[in-house]
């Protein structure tokens, strides 16, 4: 095969690789809202004295510690500097949360439809633009 072909080809699927298929939602809450909320991680936190505590990229996690009446909600993870934080929820003023899914049809489509589309549009402008000899 001609290196062109081989490095058009491997072009278009790095270009695939990096649109991907994920989506990620990001959400901001605030105090109130976290009874509710359905999960991800966290990636930020704002708390009443006004200092902002960003996460690794793991991020935080919200957790429930004791039991009874002296249940105690929490916000714990390491920071963008790997130092431990622990966080009540009750001092949070807001939050970042970021969550990531995969879809799984649109990976399928992408890989047995999409890219056997984009090769057989490359074989043919190869066959249009070089003389068969």
């Amino acid at each position: 095969m001609d290196r062109r072909l081989i490095a058009g080809i491997t072009l278009l699927a790095y270009c695939f690789w990096i649109v991907g298929c994920a989506t990620t939602t990001k959400q901001t809450l605030i105090r109130d809202e976290l009874p509710e909320w359905n999960g991800g991680k966290i990636v930020e936190v704002m708390v009443e004295n006004g200092d902002v505590i960003r996460f690794d990229e793991v991020g935080g996690r919200l957790v429930s510690q004791g039991a009874g009446p002296e249940i105690r909600t929490m916000i714990l993870g390491y920071t963008w500097d790997k130092r431990p934080v622990e966080i009540d929820a009750r001092k949070v003023l807001k939050l970042e949360t970021e969550k990531s899914e995969t879809n799984a049809v649109g990976t399928l489509l992408l890989v047995f439809v999409g890219l056997p589309a984009a090769a057989l549009g490359f074989l043919i402008l190869y066959f249009i633009f070089v003389p068969i000899h």
